[in-house]
């Protein structure tokens, strides 16, 4: 007869008393469940392909920038314990390793604290993204300068200091430039042209936004749009004419009818200004009714323009009507909408009011709004001026920080010459006084 050990008996015990008093069939799912799961995580992590992650991140290609992604792709599912002790597997196994592995490696720990803790905060990832950099600097390769820049600008709080972000972001194209085309990169290149529009860049963001979509063609439409009103700004009509209806045709292709009306805005913008207000207005009035729920400022800057067509043509009342809606619209903006692109519009409407009031003669009111509107237009003006400066800064701050490290990497290099000469001189002197004692012991 087989004996059963008494250790396994009282596992069952505990186990049916448990069972047990989880008296509904869920309750006792749920109970069975949380038993099977960590093992089945614990078993699935067994089979993570831990040594070809480790020599795959080992690597100066970008490719070792894509293995990271496939991991995180790969173990995002698991359970926190599971992930971190596969990471832990990993660094042990990687300890021998260079800089390559362990910057990256350090990439997945932010991101895995992030993935388990979110929102994003710099609180808990701060003091881990400033060591990333720290390393990668005192590592002195241009390329893991590159990677650490990279994951600072997409792992730093989003509502913190743009230009910071930016500046990261520059540091990290820059350094990017020439290798291996890639979709992070395109990307990147595409957000910075985004930047460069807010900071009044246009040149610069129409071709940032040109080099990124050779590499990341995902919102194209959108990319398009903006590349589109970089060109007006700079007053070239036809080429922002040419960038919105490419935007309009990608659009509709997608049943995307809120872009659709985002670019009809900037359309009929193109067509008024050139004098044909009664063509414009079916591309307004389409802008308006597609974002009056959704996009509700572009919806007011529809109405600031079918205001502009309605003094022309000496309907005041209408144009009254438009400006005082798209006013509202504006004043009362919902949580989360560009502050910028609210104050741009804002500033248009205070033009159009001084413009409808010199027609109906209160130069009083004239003066009011020229005033809010001058005010209004000078602060977006320092505000793109002061956002330059700081980038200018910033970047003369991270290549001080970078000349710095390299000082200092050269001085250690230096130092450890000095020691390795002193070390033989001593080897050399130590040889020759054995060599003299010998001789002498001999005579």
């Amino acid at each position: 007869m087989v004996r059963i050990p008494a250790i396994y008996i009282e596992a069952l015990l505990i186990f049916k008393y448990f069972f047990m008093k989880a008296r509904s069939k869920l309750n006792r799912l749920y109970f069975l469940l949380a038993i099977a799961l960590p093992s089945f995580s614990q078993a699935h992590a067994q089979s993570f392909p831990i040594n070809q992650w480790v020599k795959h991140l080992d690597t100066e290609k970008i490719s070792g920038f894509k293995t990271v992604n496939q991991i995180i792709d790969t173990v995002w599912k698991y359970d926190s314990t599971t992930v971190a002790n596969t990471f832990s597997k990993m660094e042990g196994k990687g300890k021998p390793l260079g800089d390559h592995f362990h910057i990256r490696m350090q990439h997945l720990r932010i991101w895995h604290l992030q993935h388990v803790y979110p929102p994003y905060t710099t609180t808990s990832t701060g003091p881990l993204l400033d060591k990333l950099l720290k390393q990668a600097y005192e590592s002195g390769d241009n390329k893991l300068i590159a990677y650490a820049s990279w994951v600072n600008a997409h792992f730093m709080d989003a509502n913190g200091n743009v230009e910071t972000i930016l500046m990261h972001k520059l540091k990290a194209v820059e350094l990017f430039d020439g290798e291996e085309a890639s979709e992070n990169l395109g990307r990147t290149l595409i957000e910075v042209g985004e930047h460069l529009f807010q900071t009044r860049e246009y040149r610069q963001c129409i071709e940032y936004i040109q080099h990124g979509l050779n590499n990341f063609k995902n919102d194209t439409y959108k990319n398009y749009n903006t590349i589109g009103q970089a060109y007006q700004q700079l007053g070239m009509e036809d080429s922002a004419m040419y960038y919105f209806a490419s935007s309009m045709q990608i659009a509709k292709t997608s049943n995307d009818t809120v872009w659709q009306g985002i670019n009809a805005l900037y359309i009929g913008q193109i067509i008024a200004s050139r004098g044909a207000g009664s063509a414009a207005k079916k591309d307004l009035y389409f802008a308006y009714a597609t974002n009056i729920s959704i996009e509700p400022t572009i919806a007011a800057n529809a109405l600031n323009w079918l205001g502009k067509i309605a003094i022309r043509e000496k309907k005041l009342d209408s144009a009254q009507r438009f400006l005082q809606e798209g006013y509202s619209l504006l004043k009362n903006s919902p949580p989360g909408t560009n502050v910028l692109q609210v104050k741009n519009f804002l500033q248009q409407v205070y033009q159009t009011k001084a413009e409808l009031y010199r027609v109906l003669n209160k130069p009083d009111s004239v003066d009011f709004y020229n005033a809010l509107q001058i005010s209004l237009k000078d602060s977006l003006q320092t505000v793109a001026s002061n956002s330059s400066s700081k980038m200018a800064q910033l970047r003369i701050n991270n290549e001080k920080t970078q000349y710095a490290f390299l000082s200092l990497q050269s001085e250690k290099e230096a130092e450890e010459q000095k020691r390795n000469f002193l070390i033989v001189i001593i080897s050399l002197v130590a040889l020759v006084a054995i060599i003299i004692l010998n001789r002498q012991k001999k005579l």
